[in-house]
């Protein structure tokens, strides 16, 4: 059933997406509530039919302003809608631009006294993964980003050797971290070992990951490369199934430029892996 129900969101989101089929389908819901709204009421009159021409076109003429009222009054709500919606992304875009900036200051702070045996990059990293949060949702176009979980995974709590990988920050405090997983376990491992971003629409339903209680259902992964080596991943996650499916791509691109932040967080000798991706998309 979930998956149907995924498969189903999935495809209206698609709908939404094609301006024909979203007109054709606003303008017969419309239709239908002027007929409910306007035409219904001077049918029932009288011994109007449904079945008459006549009968339907002078119900037309005699609530003629009854349907402009009510398209205007449609008309309206659309633009109130549009404007709230714009309205929301410009103070998230700009939430997200100011979280940037602001671990881009926390970054050259400790690179100032990078004389310490171990400068924490730790709230720059958060707000980092904040900033990406914000990113994802405006793609996906998500309300709420609380609903999106952003995760630094890499390899400094483990080695080359062990088959480990530690999640070390995340877009919000609710999960723990530091915390490590068996790297083939995990969709960051999957995104790193194939050299590729990649998606799942459901791990409850996906055989290599079902078997993991997980408090999410979709996650993208992108690989964080540095000079063909692997320090880690980012991933994205969302309660929903199939929440990401057909944003992959978008995603990938728009969390480009803050990878490149983390990057400046992890030192040259940092623990990698060799990673056949390009995060230049050549």
């Amino acid at each position: 059933m979930d998956y149907v129900i995924g498969k189903v969101r999935s495809a209206s989101r698609g709908i939404r997406n094609r301006l024909s089929v979203g007109w054709f389908l606003r303008a017969l819901l419309t239709a239908a509530i002027v007929t409910v709204i306007s035409i219904s009421p001077i049918m029932r009159l009288g011994e109007r039919s449904w079945r008459s021409r006549d009968n339907i076109i002078e119900a037309v003429w005699l609530s003629e302003w009854a349907i402009l009222a009510t398209l205007a009054s449609r008309a309206l709500d659309n633009l109130a809608r549009e404007r709230k919606h714009r309205k929301k992304m410009t103070k998230r875009s700009r939430h997200c631009d100011l979280t940037a900036v602001n671990a881009l200051g926390l970054i050259s702070k400790n690179l100032k006294h990078s004389q310490k045996p171990k400068p924490n990059f730790l709230g720059a990293r958060e707000r980092i993964l904040q900033a990406i949060a914000s990113k994802v949702a405006e793609i996906i176009g998500e309300d709420d980003e609380t609903s999106i979980m952003v995760s630094l995974l890499d390899f400094s709590h483990t080695s080359q050797e062990n088959g480990r990988i530690s999640v070390v920050a995340r877009s919000a405090a609710t999960r723990k971290t530091p915390v490590h997983y068996d790297r083939a376990a995990t969709v960051a491992w999957l995104a790193i070992d194939e050299g590729q971003a990649k998606g799942v629409d459901d791990c409850w339903d996906d055989p290599r990951f079902r078997h993991l209680k997980k408090d999410y259902r979709s996650i993208v992964s992108v690989p964080i490369v540095r000079d063909s080596e692997a320090l880690g991943a980012i991933s994205v996650d969302h309660r929903e199934s199939y929440r990401f499916e057909g944003c992959l791509h978008a995603i990938e691109i728009a969390i480009q430029p803050y990878i490149g932040m983390i990057l400046l967080t992890y030192a040259p000798d940092v623990v990698s892996l060799g990673c056949k991706y390009d995060p230049s998309h050549k």
